[in-house]
């Protein structure tokens, strides 16, 4: 629900700030088979906003698993269907919360 609320919000905001945006292909993204799309971006924040809400289906995004850490952002991330990655760089003993099952919304 709050993926949808976002949804609409960030898409009214791009169409307003970004009078055309193009996008090709989207036909051929199935519809009732698993994805992976895989996006090289510079910014980490725009790129994921637009492929959101250019995209026919629901988007899953990998995010850096500290932020999972603050209880108030957890929240939003759940919402948006984030997904946490624990990385070497943030320390050994949390690699194993890649095994962990995912947070519930």
């Amino acid at each position: 629900m709050v993926y949808r609320i976002i949804y609409y919000f960030a898409n009214i905001i791009l169409r307003v700030y970004y009078r055309k945006i193009h996008v090709y292909g989207l036909d051929t993204i199935p519809k009732d088979k698993p994805l992976l799309i895989v996006s090289n971006h510079p910014s980490g924040f725009l790129e994921p906003i637009i492929m959101a809400c250019t995209f026919p289906i629901d988007l899953h995004f990998l995010v850096r698993g500290d932020l999972f850490e603050k209880p108030w952002l957890k929240h939003l991330l759940v919402g948006t269907n984030q997904v946490p990655i624990y990385r070497f760089r943030d320390g050994f003993a949390g690699l194993r919360n890649n095994q962990k099952p995912l947070p519930k919304p």
